[in-house]
């Protein structure tokens, strides 16, 4: 059982719709490392998170906003060398996040959609490394491109984050739902 800032209690295994909230998700997602912590500057995933929002067309906006929300609900930001050779955690990731996609949208992304929003949320990681990463290698993302995003020249601290997904989640009409 995770215990969610929010009070609720959350059981990652079998997880049920009453017991995610999107206060905890912004919560902790701003409390979340990109990059493994890896980068030069804390950049946090609630900060990636409305970077990929505001660059994806609006027609997946919802769907950006929330990519990476069971990263707020406890699962972590694993790197994906590590992540690909966890199949029972992807399992797990992929079951909070389809019922956090159910919760606050209605539905999954189809497959043009997911495509759509696996390109953008590469080219923001890109342009994260790009501009942060020591070692940056253009081959780390070949099929990408960096993006001029004003809003990734500093990092956020957590209160601007919460503040900026907040304002996101607001202007897209996602509200909590009991």
């Amino acid at each position: 059982m995770i215990h969610m800032n929010s009070g609720a209690q959350l059981n990652v295994f079998n997880p049920r719709p009453h017991d995610i909230r999107l206060a905890d998700i912004v919560f902790g997602l701003s409390r979340e490392a990109r990059w493994n912590g890896q980068l030069e500057v804390n950049i946090n995933v609630a900060q990636h998170s409305c970077m990929v929002c505001q660059q994806s067309p609006r027609d997946i906006r919802k769907f950006a906003l929330l990519h990476d929300a069971t990263e707020g609900l406890g699962l972590k930001d694993l790197p994906a060398p590590v992540k690909d050779g966890m199949e029972e955690y992807k399992a797990v990731e992929k079951v909070l996040q389809r019922m956090v996609y159910m919760k606050y949208i209605g539905r999954e992304p189809d497959a043009d959609e997911k495509k759509e929003l696996k390109k953008w949320d590469v080219n923001v990681t890109k342009t994260e490394a790009y501009r942060w990463h020591p070692h940056y290698d253009e081959k780390w993302f070949p099929e990408s491109r960096v993006l001029a995003i004003p809003e990734l020249a500093s990092p956020w601290d957590e209160q601007t984050a919460r503040s900026e997904m907040n304002e996101w989640l607001r202007e897209l009409g996602i509200k909590e739902k009991v």
